[in-house]
């Protein structure tokens, strides 16, 4: 291809960027993992708009585009062979090993830091070549929705459990991004009586049990409120 820049580190550091200094954070920095998400689903062989990648979910701290086009181990490989094969980023083939997790319209590097690096500043360097943008083709997407209605209920559920009669309860969850079945539990630290795992769909009973003032309806109750009853986890 005539007039292709591929010669990024050499070019690069005499020119500073637009991004240079952008910092990719970190997933679990910029979306904790006290975070629920819905199931994750995922897409194959599909595209990424660079200018969408905002952090990295990888054993690194943050850094800046600058420190991994100079900084990365084996970043000189990477760039050796953009120079050598430069079809290989204009190729909609499958990218092994190269892959994003998608939170919100947010992209975090998942696998593949030093070919995303080389991308993001070929792509920069050469716009003619790339009429619809910076788009990376051929690689893996994970999406995660966060599940805001979930949040609100355990929320709600944790504010209750703040009151005093309820200090002896312990409730939390064992996370799952793979599918729906997070398991919650409530433990009660007064007895000896293990752990009661259950489903979010219980949750609502649950936020509903936590409400009743009555002792007599709790006394009485059905389902999962005769549950916390017969083991004690409201204290008479």
């Amino acid at each position: 291809m005539i007039g292709l820049k591929t010669n990024l580190q050499e070019i690069i550091k005499n020119e500073n960027t637009p991004f240079c200094s952008d910092e990719l954070g970190l997933l679990i920095d910029l979306y904790s993992d006290d975070r629920y998400y819905l199931p994750e689903t995922k897409s194959k062989i599909t595209t990424v708009d660079v200018s969408k990648i905002i952090g990295h979910a990888q054993g690194y701290n943050a850094m800046t585009w600058n420190h991994m086009l100079f900084g990365l181990k084996r970043i000189n490989r990477r760039c050796n062979e953009l120079i050598d094969n430069p079809d290989y980023y204009f190729q909609d083939a499958q990218k092994i090993d190269w892959s994003f997790i998608e939170i919100e319209g947010n992209y975090f590097i998942s696998s593949g830091k030093h070919r995303t690096t080389v991308f993001k500043y070929f792509s920069y360097l050469n716009p003619n070549y790339f009429k619809d943008g910076p788009i990376i083709r051929g690689v893996d997407v994970i999406h995660r929705k966060i599940d805001y209605k979930l949040e609100k209920k355990i929320n709600e559920i944790e504010q209750l459990l703040l009151n005093e009669r309820f200090k002896h309860i312990k409730f939390g969850c064992r996370r799952s991004y793979t599918d729906s079945l997070s398991k919650f539990y409530l433990a009660n630290s007064q007895r000896n009586i293990g752990y009661h795992f259950f489903k979010e769909n219980d949750l609502l009973d649950i936020l509903n049990d936590l409400q009743i003032d009555n002792r007599f309806t709790r006394f009485t109750g059905k389902g999962l409120g005769s549950f916390l009853r017969k083991t004690n986890f409201f204290p008479w």
